[in-house]
């Protein structure tokens, strides 16, 4: 029973193309669809005894982690952070856009009593789920709830991320980290985030950004239909998957990305990720800055 019960949730959940699909439909049926979807996932996993105690049911994971390999994916990051952004156990760490303790998760026994790990989400589900699950033996693991709105994950936000400012002092960390938070968000608000950025990192800090980057390559690719992200409206310096709402899914220019971190005094490291290179369909683009 147990083996069905694998082989069933197995071949769920490989059915890529169902996300996929989502993309042009409304909003409220998009996510009534995909919960519907993984609904049966989260039921298969109670009958057959799997259960990650660190995964939220993914009937309510918005951040596209849906899938096994949570655990290893989590550890990648950090060792990126690690090798990229100098992460250590001493480490103060910022990270907009949390998720279901993302970042959070691998740092519980990785940081040290002198480090600290602070999460915002603009989901209040998911701050709620990791303020109850996700704890350090140091209290120095925190998640707070930023209500901004955005027309994919916060309709009815009553701030605006153009506007927003980061809770936190100036110069008072040493890592900032956004995973799949500026492909969601439009020119002015990525240009208001970085000002916030170079204002809470501390001299020397790094920032740890990923995104969906348009240079030459991928524009032959997207022309020819071989890209594996179609990004269909191009509004001069970044492009959308979809009108409505923009924010489904946003890539940007390289040369117009780089002078926005230029104008906040930001160093610009560009690593390109596998669907940068035409290699996969994951991997984001990874922008690393340092504040000069």
């Amino acid at each position: 029973m147990v083996t069905f019960f694998e082989q069933l949730r197995t071949k769920l959940q490989s059915q890529q193309w169902f996300t996929t699909t989502l993309f042009g439909m409304p909003r409220p049926i998009r996510w009534a669809l995909r919960t519907m979807y993984f609904a049966p996932l989260d039921f298969l996993d109670y009958l057959s005894g799997w259960k990650d105690p660190t995964a939220p049911p993914r009937r309510i994971n918005f951040t596209g982690a849906v899938g096994t390999g949570l655990e290893v994916s989590r550890e990648q990051l950090k060792q990126d952070l690690i090798l990229m952004a100098d992460l250590s156990p001493t480490s103060k760490v910022l990270e907009m856009g949390c998720g279901f303790g993302r970042l959070g998760i691998p740092l519980i026994d990785f940081l040290d009593e002198d480090g600290l790990y602070k999460g915002i989400d603009i989901v209040r589900s998911a701050v709620n789920w990791c303020s109850r699950n996700v704890r350090g033996p140091h209290s120095n693991i925190h998640f707070c709830h930023a209500d901004i709105y955005n027309g994919e994950y916060n309709p009815n936000g009553r701030l605006k991320a153009s506007e927003y400012r980061f809770p936190f002092g100036t110069s008072s960390f040493d890592i900032v980290v956004l995973i799949s938070v500026f492909t969601h968000m439009l020119p002015t608000e990525v240009d208001h985030y970085l000002s916030e950025i170079a204002r809470v990192l501390k001299p020397g800090g790094r920032c740890f950004a990923t995104y969906s980057i348009i240079t030459e390559q991928v524009k032959i690719r997207m022309a020819e239909g071989t890209a594996s992200l179609n990004f269909k409206h191009h509004l001069g310096t970044h492009w959308l998957m979809n009108m409505n709402p923009p924010e489904l899914g946003v890539a940007y220019d390289e040369v117009f990305l780089k002078m926005l971190y230029d104008k906040h005094n930001l160093g610009f490291e560009f690593h390109p990720g596998k669907w940068s290179e035409g290699a996969g369909t994951g991997s984001q683009d990874v922008v690393i800055a340092r504040r000069v």
